[in-house]
């Protein structure tokens, strides 16, 4: 494996067992792994592209397939005995054990030569067990004590009856003001939607017809591999995707309704456009419009694709940045025509005043124990900077703008006053997104006979 394919799998399978460790909550170490795996991922993100020789490929090939094998089967074995959330009911369902057990045998069959009208059905055979297991997770969690699904079913309720999920207050479940932040509670509810409105404009017509947004977000997690699926046919690739989808926490990510699963599904959009607009010379207006689709996940999401907009063919660039400015537009256009005070509240000034959480997986919790008092989440952007410095160049390759992405957002996430589970996991698959994207381009014709522009 070469040296930065084998960086970038190290930091997300690092991530994933800090993961494993903590559930995402602080816990040395938990904070060691994810540290050590951040500089990781900022070491790949420095080295430059190189197309191995043939020779090198075919030698390579074999032994990366044998580790990555072996972290699917340690995942999969994983999932036989831990349970797969907090809330589940019983903690562990028989049926999620049996599909972990059947999902186990599977991933062994990937040490095994077998013909290939057989081996072509494991992924799709894999991908489903992970779709069973995650939707056998969600309904035996039916309610999970968390705002975050809360939040997702009520606002995407509201929104299918004509009601503006920004100006309406949602029950506080924790019965406690202590992780919201001033001005957040009014009489004992909770008045910020904290989520962009593509979140519950998806989650609706989902709610309504399975009765819960998890079913969206488990499908676009199970997608976003899919797509990168599509980048390589080799080996390698399918068993990081797997991996990826059977880390110990994937079904704790389900569980609890985060939405990167979303945002994973925007940046693979994204990247997926930006190889087609390179390979093929044109692209711009698909790319714009992924490009938008990725903004309008997240308020971090800028972050995730200004390394892809760099890596867009420089023709069309201005053009294609316009449109997915415009399409981001649409989605936030009628709720600030509909009440643009709540808008801002809730999208941007809930999360500055966020308040400092002490059990986060991230560096400033011991800084803040050894002062007496919060740290300054200015540390995560600073990191984000040093990260940018030192990794971001004019015209990357979409795998070294996946690296960047990947390395930068751990960097914030590591230095972040709210670093938890979802974060490190979105984290990993930018990094899995890279270790697709580098595939791809160690088969590709040399730059010399690129078309892209």
């Amino acid at each position: 494996m070469r040296p930065v394919q084998a960086l970038t799998a190290l930091a997300w399978v690092l991530v994933a067992v800090a993961l494993s460790t903590s559930r995402g909550h602080f816990e040395w170490r938990a904070l060691v792994l994810v540290s050590v795996a951040t500089a990781a991922a900022a070491a790949a993100a420095t080295l430059g592209p190189r197309r191995p020789p043939v020779a090198e490929r075919a030698r390579e090939g074999p032994i990366a397939r044998r580790v990555l094998a072996g972290v699917l089967v340690a995942f999969c074995a994983w999932h036989v005995v831990v349970p797969p959330g907090i809330y589940v009911d019983p903690p562990r369902p028989w049926p999620f054990r049996a599909l972990a057990v059947a999902a186990l045998v599977v991933a062994g069959s990937y040490f095994l030569r077998l013909p290939e009208r057989v081996a072509r059905w494991r992924f799709p055979a894999l991908a489903a067990c992970f779709l069973a297991m995650a939707a056998m997770v969600v309904l035996a969690s039916p309610l999970p004590a968390i705002d975050v699904w809360w939040f997702q079913q009520y606002a995407a309720s509201l929104v299918v009856r004509g009601r503006n999920p920004y100006d309406v207050a949602y029950p506080n479940i924790y019965g406690s003001a202590a992780v919201y932040g001033p001005g957040m509670l009014v009489n004992g509810r909770v008045e910020v939607f904290p989520y962009p409105p593509l979140t519950f404009l998806l989650e609706a017509p989902v709610v309504a017809i399975l009765g819960d947004c998890r079913f969206l977000l488990l499908a676009l997690a199970a997608a976003a591999v899919a797509a990168l699926r599509r980048l390589h046919r080799g080996e390698p690739l399918e068993l990081a995707g797997l991996a990826f989808l059977f880390q110990p926490r994937s079904f704790f990510v389900v569980e609890q309704a985060w939405t990167e699963p979303l945002v994973a599904a925007g940046f693979a959009a994204a990247a997926l456009a930006v190889v087609r607009w390179r390979e093929t010379a044109r692209g711009w207006v698909v790319a714009g419009l992924a490009g938008g689709l990725l903004l309008a996940t997240k308020q971090y999401a800028p972050l995730l694709a200004l390394p892809l907009a760099l890596a867009a063919p420089s023709a069309g660039r201005g053009r294609a940045a316009g449109l997915a400015i415009a399409a981001l537009s649409l989605t936030l256009l009628p709720f600030a025509v509909w009440n643009p005070r709540e808008l801002w509240r809730d999208l941007a000034m809930a999360q500055v005043l966020q308040p400092f959480r002490w059990d986060a997986l991230s560096w400033l919790v011991p800084v803040a124990r050894a002062l007496g008092k919060p740290a300054s989440a200015l540390w995560g952007f600073a990191a984000v900077g040093l990260v940018l410095a030192g990794t971001l160049r004019a015209g990357p390759s979409p795998a070294q703008a996946a690296r960047v992405a990947g390395a930068a957002f751990l960097a914030l996430v590591l230095f972040n006053k709210q670093a938890f589970c979802n974060y490190y996991w979105l984290g990993a698959f930018l990094l899995l997104a890279a270790f697709a994207l580098a595939e791809r381009e160690g088969d590709a014709a040399p730059p010399g006979n690129a078309r892209a522009g």
